[in-house]
């Protein structure tokens, strides 16, 4: 062993080494925090005690169910038909899962539900996940609507993600529908 010692000695030259002052600050804090602890072990173990309870409230917290939240989604009405007898496109509302009460499936609902900017039609459960509305006239056309939801027109046991859609109507546009060039003969 000595004679390993002196080969790295001839190699590399003698090396000494000291703490860096950061270690040493630590070593000390270190060393006071168990002084205090041997000193307060009512206080440290009360303290580690609540710590720990804290922590498995947490634990058991995060594991409670979770309401499901239903998602809510629609369609937009489409462009009317220039027509002697014009239809009028449909607003459908989707729901993520089961929303309407068994017994208004098919009916038509006359509360709970607003439409901004207001407009004349009637709103029906198509299904127990699908509210329908059909307007009695166009819908106005580029416009911005609002369908909002009154928390009380679900069950009580139903939690939505959002109670309102957010929709608009078709935009004007403009089409080429023909290129057909004609030059009058006289």
């Amino acid at each position: 062993m000595q004679f390993l010692k002196a080969i790295f000695f001839f190699f590399f030259g003698s090396f000494s080494w000291k703490f860096p002052p950061w270690l040493q600050a630590i070593a000390s804090l270190v060393n006071k925090a168990r002084e205090w602890r041997k000193n307060n072990k009512k206080i440290f173990w009360s303290a580690l005690a609540a710590v720990v309870l804290v922590y498995a409230g947490v634990l058991w917290y995060d594991s409670l169910p979770k309401p499901v939240q239903v998602q809510v989604s629609g369609t937009a009405p489409a462009l009317t038909e220039l027509k002697d007898d014009p239809v009028f496109d449909s607003v459908y509302v989707n729901f993520s899962a089961s929303a309407a009460p068994l017994e208004q499936i098919g009916k038509v609902v006359s509360k709970g539900i607003t439409l901004s900017p207001a407009m004349k039609g009637q709103w029906t459960w198509r299904s127990d996940s699908q509210l329908e509305f059909k307007p009695e006239q166009d819908w106005a056309v580029g416009e911005d609507y609002v369908v909002k939801f009154e928390k009380s027109f679900f069950p009580n046991h139903l939690v939505l993600s959002t109670y309102e859609y957010h929709f608009a109507s078709a935009a004007f546009s403009a089409r080429l529908m023909n290129t057909y060039f004609h030059q009058d003969p006289l």
